[in-house]
This record gives structure tokens, sequence and C-alpha cells, in this order.
């Protein structure tokens, strides 16, 4: 199997810019669960006012499309902004949280395809899914949950799910953690 060229340029893109990032999403939940389809990029980075500027200078020398002042906007009020990059959605998710920023430093670069790139770790996985509440989402957090079984740092996981709130509708991801354990590990 090949990585598609436009997740190739994405990459390069990245790592060429010079920030920080981990691959979060869809792309790392199947790389760390079981494989699927998706169409976008997701991932953290951490951007200070210098890094944004620098980012926007090097996107606009790349020729990507921009509006700085949007993406500034964007960036600081609700830490997200997107951009299309090498012909593929990157959402870029601009950490906040203490949470974000593990995910960002516990991240691993691994050989993807021919590509080094850093991947979320499983148990960053795995919360972040629980985290979201969606069905697809639920259904990546136990493939990762399969795939690594007893290597999970189940203490780690456990100390964060205490402390996140699930994004739709309401509970707590302790609770979806606690759930997710009981199934076992069976699909």
């Amino acid at each position: 199997m090949r990585l598609k060229p436009d997740f190739r340029g994405v990459f390069r893109f990245l790592d060429a810019c010079g920030i920080r990032y981990v691959i979060v999403g869809g792309f790392a939940a199947g790389i760390r669960g079981e494989p699927r389809a998706t169409t976008d990029v997701d991932i953290i980075t951490f951007m200070p006012t210098l890094d944004m500027d620098r980012f926007i200078r090097f996107a606009r020398q790349h020729r990507i499309r921009l509006s700085a002042g949007k993406i500034r906007r964007h960036a600081y009020r609700d830490a997200f902004f997107r951009l299309k990059v090498a012909g593929t959605q990157v959402d870029f998710i601009v950490g906040a949280s203490g949470f974000e920023f593990d995910v960002l430093t516990r991240g691993v670069r691994e050989k993807i395809y021919g590509v080094k790139i850093p991947i979320a770790s499983p148990e960053d996985m795995i919360l972040m899914k629980l985290v979201s509440g969606r069905v697809l989402d639920w259904n990546d957090a136990k493939a990762i949950q399969l795939r690594y079984e007893n290597k999970l740092d189940k203490a780690y996981i456990e100390s964060w799910a205490r402390r996140l709130r699930v994004q739709r509708g309401r509970g707590r991801v302790i609770t979806r953690w606690r759930k997710l354990l009981k199934m076992g590990y069976r699909k």
C-alpha cells in the first residue's frame, strides 16, 4: 500500500516549515488501530505569535492560499484552523490544554509508507477518540485497544480520563474508558 502523494506533500510541508506537530485524527487512528479511509489530515501543534507569523510567511512562499487575519483569529479564538496543503485539507488544532501538550510531546516519529512522521501514542489516540463521542471514534478506540492490548499505559489513560470531559452530550471520558475496559479485548 502506498501513501497518497498529497499526504506525503502535507508531511513534507509540515516538516519543512519547522513547526512541531503530531498527527492525530482518522489517519493516526488507521495507523494505530484498523486502517480506514480518510480524506484529511488532523494535527496538533503549538504556535506562539512568532511561530504563527513564520508559518504564514512559509505557507505563502509555498503558494498556499490563506487569509493571515482569519487564521490568527481562528487559531487564537477557536484553537483551530483549516488549510488546503498539497491538495489535502489539513485541520490544525492549535494546542492550548495540558492534554494537547502531552499528546504533542509523547508523539513518536515513525516511518509510514516511506515517510517519517510523528504519530500520537496509542494511549493518546484512545483518549482523543473517547472525548469525541462519535460512533466512528468509539470504533477507532476499540480497534486501538485491541491492537495494543496489554501494551497500553492504563495508568496514564486513567489519569487523563478522569480529567477530560466528553465533547458531545453529557458524560465523562472516565466512564467511557471503563466501559471499553469491561468489554475486554474483543471486537
